[in-house]
Formats: structure tokens, sequence, C-alpha cells
């Protein structure tokens, strides 16, 4: 991404050496000082959260800007030291409801004080925040009465060729194919729901997942894939440039987009892929998270929704288009129209903009 980059950039590294030992005493010192201290010490919070917060606050404040815009929980210390400093506007966008993105538990109470705190500390000095689903937007708003505002993490469409390619794919493989993609194929992601399901189909559906395996898992997965007598219908494919996930899921004819529904950032965030397959012309499953039930009404035919955990409900939405090829075409064109008119970057970007000059 940076070799093809037309605009500067700072890049922040991990400490080394003594540095990485140095940051590793501040942490461990940080982290009980933040918990004892709670919200009176949130820049303390924000460097036990992330080793590389003092660094990011360093390499912000040296450059000049009318309007700094933090992305995740690390970099809002940094951007708001720098806007302070420099006089001027600061911006957060929150790919992620950050504090809702870890279950619950005594594992995770400390880690979770300390994001809460981060947020609570830094989000009220912010001139705009935007979010990448409206449920997200409408939770930090509710927790922390501030004023958020939903920009989608759509895709531009020069990523996209809308011909023919759309509805009758070149592609290699064979059957009715259903794709799922990530950075890193792992447990959690409603997967072995998914292949189950491929029980409930006809034989000629195949799976196909994108990414890296998480240390063993792709053996847990054909193991479960001989359990259930469809090994030969499960495929793995290699990790491929984020700018190449489009025209990769427009190879294909149905989409996964299996999230559950705890964490809570994951009942209420809207990911990259169902973008991604709506961009592509791919219909698409999608569980009944709270955001995902809420934008299927917008998609029509483009789209199902099914239970987390009914690999039997799974399995027949996949047949309701693989056995009907006229109807497949038709969710195809309706994907595609939904895509090329409405959930594309060129579209969204317009709110961004307009966020932006209202701000400067």
């Amino acid at each position: 991404m940076l070799s093809a980059a037309t605009w500067t950039y700072s890049l922040v590294e991990y400490p080394q050496g003594l540095g990485r030992i140095a940051e590793g005493i501040a942490r461990r010192i940080a982290r009980p000082v933040s918990h004892f201290g709670g919200d009176a010490l949130p820049t303390v919070a924000a460097i036990a959260h992330n080793p590389l917060v003092r660094r990011l606050i360093k390499a912000a404040r040296r450059i000049p800007a009318d309007l700094y815009i933090a992305h995740y929980l690390a970099a809002l210390p940094a951007a708001t030291r720098a806007a302070s400093g420099n006089h001027a506007k600061l911006g957060f966008d929150a790919e992620d409801f950050h504090s809702g993105d870890l279950l619950d538990t005594p594992e995770n109470r400390s880690e979770l004080r300390m994001r809460q705190t981060i947020e609570r500390a830094f989000l009220c000095g912010c001139d705009y925040i935007t979010a990448a689903s409206p449920f997200i937007a409408e939770t930090y708003a509710a927790r922390y009465g501030i004023r958020a505002e939903s920009v989608l993490n759509v895709f531009p469409l020069s990523q996209a060729s809308y011909s023919s390619v759309q509805l009758t794919p070149n592609r290699r493989t064979v059957g009715t194919s259903v794709y799922w993609f990530s950075q890193t194929i792992s447990a959690g992601r409603g997967l072995e729901t998914a292949l189950e399901a491929l029980k409930y189909t006809s034989p000629n559906v195949h799976l196909y997942l994108r990414g890296t395996p998480a240390s063993g898992f792709a053996e847990v997965l054909l193991s479960l894939a001989r359990r259930y007598g469809v090994e030969h219908r499960l495929h793995f494919l290699e990790r491929a440039p984020s700018d190449d996930m489009v025209q990769l899921a427009s190879q294909h004819d149905i989409g996964l987009s299996t999230e559950p529904r705890e964490p809570l950032n994951r009942d209420i965030c809207l990911t990259n892929k169902l973008f991604t397959y709506l961009l592509a012309g791919v219909p698409q499953i999608m569980t009944c998270t709270r955001a995902q039930r809420a934008i299927a009404s917008d998609l029509g035919d483009a789209a199902q929704i099914v239970e987390p955990n009914d690999p039997a409900g799974i399995g027949r939405a996949i047949d309701h288009w693989a056995s009907a090829p006229e109807r497949l075409k038709q969710a195809k064109v309706a994907a595609t129209k939904l895509g090329r008119e409405r959930y594309n970057w060129d579209v969204e970007k317009e709110k961004l903009l307009e966020i932006v000059r209202r701000v400067i």
C-alpha cells in the first residue's frame, strides 16, 4: 500500500532493543496506575493500552495541520495533543465500537476499563466523530453523550467493472461457489457452522475460504469436513491484496457474512465483506446481528438473513439460490445495482466531505 501511495506518511515503528524494554516497563507500570487512577489518568490508560502511544504523540505534534483525524484508540491522545498544540480541529473515525470489541469477562475487565477511560476522556473533545455503521454511531452517542455520524466503510467504483462478468464470472470453480474471506481464517467467525451447512445443500455447492489460516485451524476445518462427508467441497484460497477483493469476490456465486452477536461490536458493526460482495455483484447470506438485520431490509433480493448457529437454515438459504439459476441471477443483478448506485465510496464520500466542510 505504501509503495503506491500518492500521499506522504510518517511510519511510527515498534521500538527495538533497549527501547522495547523501556516501553515494556512503562506499560507494566501504567496498567496498575491506570486501574486505580481511573478516569483521572486517561493518557496513562492509553499508554497501558498500546505501546506506541507516546511515539504517536511525538510524531503527530511535529506535523502542522488544520484537522487531525484519529482512527483507533491509541491514536486519540496523539491527535488530541497535536490538535490542541496547533490550534486545529479534531476528528475521530471509529471503524469499531472499541470498548465493545471484547467480551465482558474477568480476564478482559482491565483492558475494557482502559478503553472506556480513553473513550470517555478524549471523544468529548472531538469536533466530529464518524462511525462505520449506524449502530456504532448510536452506541457511542448514547454511552458518552456525544454526536456521532455514520459513514459506511464502502469501496470505490473503480475496484469493480460492471459487465457481464458479474453474472457469468470467468472462474476456475465448480458447481455453486460459496465464498468467505478475511485476513485470517480463524475460529469465532461462523466458519464451523458454514461448513456443517454443506451437509444440507445440494452436492454441487462448494465452500471457498480466502485468507491465512490461524495456527492449526485449517486442520480443524478439514477434520470437520471429513466428519460431515464434505471434504472435497472445502477449498482454501491464498490471501490477496485488499484492492483485489472486489474482483476476486466477483468470481463466486454467493457470499457469506456470518457474524456472531457477541461481543457487542460484532452485533452492531457492518463488515468490509458485506460491502465488498455488493460491489462485486454477489448476493450474500447474513447472520441476523442487529446491524445486518437492519441493512438487510434495504438489500432486498441481494441478501438473506439466517440465525448464526443454524447450519440447516444456512444450508436452506444457500440452496434457495443454488437450486434456482434464474433466482440466483436475479439476486446478482440486485446486488450489482445496489453496489453501483448506493453502496460505494463515490457516493458515501460526500457524507465525510460535508462533515469536514462543516467543521473547518
